[in-house]
Parts: structure tokens; C-alpha cells; sequence
């Protein structure tokens, strides 16, 4: 079978030429070859071989400069090679530190508002809540169950404060004390705000 006529039929075998394969003596004669045969490797492509020796390069030619100068052998493994590289380097840390400082400066300022607008905001809260009070305090100054709840409130604090001073003072202050005068303060506090409304 020619070439021509393998190709016309296409990708698909026959099972007769499939047969036709595994009986083949070729296949035996590859079995028997070694592997290094059945797989043919290109040679190893030639190598230089580097000398360190003064017969190489000592120096290298810096092309960014205006004029031609020599540089070290040592160039290939500098990290800044020419000066052209190094003052480019050198604007970009400028740039970058300017940046940063612009930066810094700007989140100062919006700082400085925000604590403006805080100092404001807080005062005018606070003249407001002044002033809810102030007005609070006018309509209520002729109420007489409020003046009534302020004076009993001044004179209990006074009298429990300045008792239990002295009971501290001799030593008597307890716990069991002070729980029997709490209990006579929330009885009477209870007993006002049903008596007041």
C-alpha cells in the first residue's frame, strides 16, 4: 500500500492491518534492541568552558555614559550597573519619598478637620443639651413636686452620707448595713414616683 493511498482512507485502521502489526517480526527485533535504539537523543549541544584566568574580558564597556569608559569584572553581578541607572534610581526614591510625605501632610490635615468638625459638633451638642436643660429647669421651677423631689433627694443624701461616715468612724459600717438602708431608699423612692404622677 502506498502513502498516497494510507492517507486517502484517513486516521482509521483496518482491523485486518491491525492484526497485520501485532503479527509483524519487527516488533520481536525492536524488543530485543536496548532503549538508548528505540529512542534516538540529539547530541548534547557544545558548551563553553570559562576560564578564570586573566586572558578574559577585565573590563566591560558602560554604552549609558557620554564617553566610553571601561568598568570592572565584577559589573554583571553589580545591582546598579551604569550612573545613568543610579541617578534614575536616585529621582524615584526623591519621588517616592515626596510622595510620602505629601501623603503624611495630607492625612494630618484631614486629621486636624476631623477633629475641628469633632470640637465643633461636640460644643453645639453640648449647647444644646445646656440649653434643653436651662428650659427644662425654667418650666419646672414652680412645679412643686419637683422642687418637693429635689429637696427630700438633697436631705436623704446628706442624712445617709453623713451616717454612714459616722457608722465607718465607730467601725459598724457592714454590708448587711448598708443592703437594710438601699431597701429603704428604693421603698421610698418607688412609693414617690407613684405619690408624684
Amino acid at each position: 500500500m502506498s502513502y498516497a493511498q494510507a492517507a486517502s482512507r484517513g486516521a482509521q485502521q483496518s482491523p485486518e492491518e491491525v492484526r497485520h502489526h501485532r503479527d509483524c517480526k519487527i516488533q520481536v527485533l525492536v524488543v530485543q534492541l536496548p532503549v538508548e535504539h528505540l529512542y534516538p537523543r540529539a547530541p548534547p549541544p557544545p558548551q563553553i568552558e570559562v576560564a578564570d584566568s586573566d586572558t578574559t574580558n577585565t573590563s566591560l564597556i558602560d554604552v549609558d555614559s557620554p564617553h566610553v569608559s571601561s568598568v570592572p569584572s565584577t559589573f554583571e553581578s553589580q545591582e546598579i550597573k551604569t550612573t545613568t541607572q543610579a541617578e534614575r534610581i536616585e529621582r524615584e526614591r526623591e519621588r517616592e519619598k515626596a510622595a510620602a510625605a505629601a501623603a503624611e501632610r495630607e492625612r494630618e490635615r484631614e486629621l486636624c478637620k476631623d477633629k475641628d468638625k469633632g470640637k465643633r459638633k461636640a460644643g453645639k451638642e453640648a449647647a444644646t443639651k445646656t440649653a434643653v436643660a436651662k428650659a427644662k429647669l425654667s418650666r419646672n421651677i414652680t412645679n412643686p413636686v419637683i422642687l418637693g423631689n429635689a429637696l427630700f433627694m438633697t436631705f436623704a443624701g446628706t442624712g445617709l452620707g453623713f451616717g454612714a461616715y459616722q457608722k465607718h468612724i465607730r467601725g459598724a459600717l457592714t454590708w448587711r448595713v448598708i443592703g437594710m438602708w438601699s431597701g429603704i431608699v428604693g421603698a421610698v423612692v418607688f412609693v414617690d414616683y407613684f405619690v408624684s404622677k
